[in-house]
C-alpha cells in the first residue's frame, strides 16, 4: 500500500491510499467490486472517514481526508520532550474508543480491522479516529481467500 497527499479542485488536502495488485491474478467479480465500494458508506463517529474507492487497472484508491496526525506521531511527540509517552488515562479512553469501533466492525458489518497499530489511529479536530479497517481483507481478494 502507499499513501499519498492529494489537493481537491477547490484546494483541500485528501489522504490516497492505493493498495495495489487486487485483480492481477484474476478479474474481481461483481460481488467483491460490491463489497470494496461499501466501505465508504460506512459512518461511524469512531471510524476515519471514506470519501471515495476507486478502481484502476488493479489498484484500488481509498480516499479520505487528510488527518491532523496519528496516535504514534502523538507518542513520538512526546517522547521527544522528555516524557515517557502517553498517559495512563487518556490511553484508556482510546482503548474506549478503539473497542467501540471494532465492535462496530464487527457487528454491523462483518469486517475485521487486522492491521491495528498507533498509525492507523488517527486525529481528526482533537479526536482519535480508527482508520485502515479491512484493508487486509481487501489484499486477500487476489488468492481467493474468505474474508
Amino acid at each position: 500500500m502507499e499513501i499519498w497527499k492529494a489537493r481537491t479542485h477547490d484546494g483541500r488536502m485528501r489522504q490516497v491510499k492505493i493498495l495495489k495488485g487486487l485483480s492481477r491474478k484474476r478479474t474481481l467479480t461483481d460481488a467483491e467490486l460490491e463489497r470494496i465500494a461499501y466501505l465508504k458508506f460506512l459512518k461511524h463517529p469512531r471510524l476515519s472517514p471514506i470519501e471515495d474507492i476507486l478502481f484502476d487497472e488493479g489498484r484500488v484508491l481509498v480516499v479520505g481526508p487528510m488527518p491532523e496526525t496519528t496516535l504514534y506521531d502523538r507518542c513520538r511527540m512526546l517522547l521527544a520532550q522528555g516524557k515517557p509517552g502517553i498517559d495512563r488515562n487518556e490511553l484508556l479512553q482510546y482503548l474506549a474508543i478503539i473497542t467501540e469501533s471494532l465492535e462496530y466492525l464487527s457487528r454491523h458489518a462483518n469486517l475485521f480491522h487486522l492491521y491495528l497499530n498507533p498509525g492507523s489511529l488517527y486525529y481528526f479536530s482533537g479526536r482519535l479516529r480508527v482508520a485502515d479497517f479491512s484493508l487486509p481483507q481487501l489484499a486477500w481478494i487476489p488468492a481467493g481467500q474468505q474474508r
